[in-house]
């Protein structure tokens, strides 16, 4: 606390400093600007009578040629005075007579372009009119209402034979059946479809039904492996009892047998574990390969079943029971139909469409319905054409009598035009319009005259203002080209003036405040000398006090009880990965309670267990990786990494390893990374990438 107090008083100290230092540099930047304004006020009042001896030669200069062009613009307005009598109402007449017959011209030219494309159609409709006469053998208004009625007939005719040629009961539905495609083949193909889909699932309920099965006898197993581990660690208690026993009791001999015998139960109970091992790893095995026999079948089962809703929906149905049933009341309606069109009664009708057909066509074959359409259509397209020529020709009648209207318009504002060019003794239209430009610029002439010797007359007022300073001479240090307006320049002057005095007022305040904000360098000092003794004292109490040594045992208990939950299952783990990849070991290795490993020579065998080889050592590393990995993730299996760990490895311990690492892959991804290319001959090139 002591030294955040002391921290501040320095802080605000340094603070007046910092702020005394900006006050003395800001008075020396205000004496400096004090000294600049003044030279720029003198600078700027020089400028300013140089301005004005130049604006009074400007004026006069203004004024003569002002005099000269009113002179000018005189002479120009006495030669258009003759344009300014003639009368504007018949120039303004002349321009509506030119725009009415522009108009009626132009419209004279679309009426003459739209009769002469009727003319043209008209011509296509004939000859259309001509062609269909002959295709229908029309020769009067009689046979073209008779062509017309047999037509009808017709009609009446095909819609018997197709209504007795189709029995009723269709379903929109059944279309699909004669559009598709080979729709026999879809439809057994669907039928095998269901069958294959049959038999998978009869599969998959079989598989499903073993794995259940092998899951009750390994829980059965483990059971029976549990009570015997059990019972030999009781009968191993038990001989040490009674061992314990005979040398209080004296009963040595006697216990001892008895203790012996408890032993070997106890061995005998052990031995026995093994082949339940053995036996549950067996039904693991087979119980894995089950399931991946049953994810196998689930995911044909989903293909088939996939393939056959694309293809049912394909067909524009939800099922495949509801396809398979309108197919077989399609057949059956197809059949039907079959049986109705070889009857006499749809042949005597097929007789007579044909006989009324011949008359149209020398041989009838194929789709009656395209041969009836055809004539329906040209007896039709024959009575529009003539309804629509009819249409045509009074088209053109009224355009001709509007086209004659408009010529006779236009050739009585032609008569009244000509008169008033006469009158205007004018040879064209474009004379006229130069007489209205004349009389316009006569006025625009006469405006700026005005406006000109208004100007002149501002000039002479002016010009009684700055005449004292025609004949004063401009300062040799200004230059006259650079020189500022002189309304700025006076803004200028202004503004430097009041910009001075306040100058001179901040400067006046400046001295005051630095006689007031001066600090004495002693007080800094004895602040920081003090600082630095408490931050001393301050860094001796940190060093004393440490971390509490209860708070080593609390981690301590919560590591051993972390460890306990996996020390079993790691233990059991391990020796099995170590007994796979080492064989025929001088040595033993036991699990400690922090899941460390200790080596140590096997009973009865001599060496040093710092001797060992650093492959061996390496093979001891994986067992152990290879143990944690299955000991952590029961339940999820993370994929296996091993980064360059078998490069040391002689040929035979490589082969073992990688066989090893072949039968986990088949639970779990294994990704091994390596620089030996030993390993590359013994894997697959799709499964080896390089990077």
């Amino acid at each position: 606390v002591k030294i955040e107090a002391l921290e501040e008083d320095i802080k605000k100290i340094k603070t007046k400093i910092e702020e005394e230092k900006n006050l003395r540099r800001r008075y020396a930047e205000s004496r400096e600007k004090l000294r600049n304004l003044e030279s720029q006020l003198e600078r700027l009042k020089k400028q300013l009578q140089a301005a004005r001896v130049l604006t009074s030669r400007k004026i006069w200069e203004d004024m003569d040629s002002l005099r000269i062009e009113i002179s000018s613009l005189g002479m120009e307005i006495s030669n258009l005075k003759k344009y300014v009598t003639k009368s504007d109402e018949d120039i303004e007449r002349i321009r509506e007579l030119k725009k009415k017959e522009e108009g009626l011209s132009k419209e004279i030219r679309r009426y003459e372009k739209d009769l002469e494309e009727r003319r043209v159609e008209a011509l296509k409709l004939k000859n259309r009119i001509s062609e269909l006469e002959k295709d229908l053998s029309i020769e009067t208004e009689e046979d073209a209402e008779r062509i017309g009625l047999k037509v009808k007939n017709l009609e009446l005719s095909l819609r018997m034979y197709e209504d007795k040629l189709k029995p009723k009961g269709f379903d929109e539905k059944w279309r699909v059946f004669e559009s598709a495609p080979k729709i026999e083949e879809r439809i057994e193909r669907i039928r095998e479809m269901l069958l294959n889909i049959k038999q998978v699932e009869e599969d998959l309920e079989k598989v499903k039904g073993d794995v259940t099965k092998i899951d009750n006898e390994i829980k059965f197993s483990q059971l029976r492996f549990s009570l015997r581990k059990y019972l030999a660690l009781v009968f191993i208690a038990l001989a040490g009892g009674l061992i314990a026993v005979g040398f209080i009791t004296k009963l040595l001999f006697l216990l001892t047998i008895i203790a012996s015998v408890s032993a070997g139960i106890s061995l005998a109970l052990f031995i026995s574990t093994t082949e339940y091992r053995k036996s549950r790893n067996t039904l693991e095995s087979e119980k894995v390969r089950l399931e991946l026999n049953q994810r196998v079948l689930e995911k044909k089962l989903e293909g088939l079943r996939s393939d056959l809703s694309r293809l049912v929906e394909s067909m524009g149905f939800e099922s495949s029971e509801e396809l398979l049933n309108e197919f077989r009341l399609y057949k059956r309606w197809k059949d039907e139909s079959k049986r109705i069109t070889e009857s006499e009664e749809v042949k005597l009708i097929e007789q007579e469409l044909i006989k009324g057909l011949s008359e149209f066509y020398e041989e009838v074959h194929g789709n009656y319905r395209d041969l009836v359409n055809v004539l329906k259509e040209k007896v039709d397209e024959y009575t529009s054409l003539r309804e629509k020529l009819g249409v045509l020709n009074m088209t053109m009648e009224s355009l001709e009598a509007r086209l004659s209207e408009l010529r006779r318009a236009r050739e009585e504002i032609l008569d009244e035009y000509e008169k008033l060019l006469r009158k205007l003794e004018c040879e064209s239209y474009e004379d006229c319009e130069e007489i209205v430009k004349k009389k316009l610029e006569y006025e625009e002439l006469v405006k700026k005259r005005e406006k000109l010797e208004e100007r002149l007359k501002e000039l002479k007022e002016k010009w009684e203002n700055y005449k004292q300073y025609q004949d004063m001479e401009i300062p040799q240090e200004v230059e006259p080209s650079n020189l500022p307006h002189e309304e700025i320049l006076v803004a200028k002057i202004e503004n430097t003036q009041s910009e001075l005095q306040s100058t001179k007022s901040r400067l006046e305040e400046m001295e005051r405040e630095l006689q007031e904000r001066k600090v004495k360098p002693e007080e800094l000092f004895s602040k920081l000398e003090e600082m630095e003794m408490l931050r001393l004292k301050h860094e001796m109490y940190v060093e004393a006090v440490r971390v509490f040594p209860e708070v080593m045992k609390v981690f301590q208990e919560i590591k051993s009880e972390f460890v306990e939950k996996y020390k079993m299952i790691f233990e059991e783990k391990f020796q099995k990965f170590i007994d796979k990849l080492i064989k025929n070991t001088t040595f033993r290795l036991m699990v400690r309670d922090d899941l460390g490993i200790e080596i140590s020579l096997a009973p009865g065998k001599s060496g040093n267990v710092n001797s060992l080889s650093r492959a061996t050592r390496d093979q001891i590393e994986l067992a152990y990786k290879l143990a944690l990995y299955e000991t952590l993730s029961p339940d999820e299996e993370y994929p296996l990494v091993i980064d360059n760990a078998l490069v040391r490895y002689d040929e035979n311990r490589l082969k073992e390893v990688l066989q090893l690492l072949k039968d986990i892959s088949s639970q779990r991804q294994v990704i091994v990374f390596t620089s030996d290319n030993r390993i590359f001959s013994s894997i697959p090139e799709t499964e080896i990438m390089r990077l």
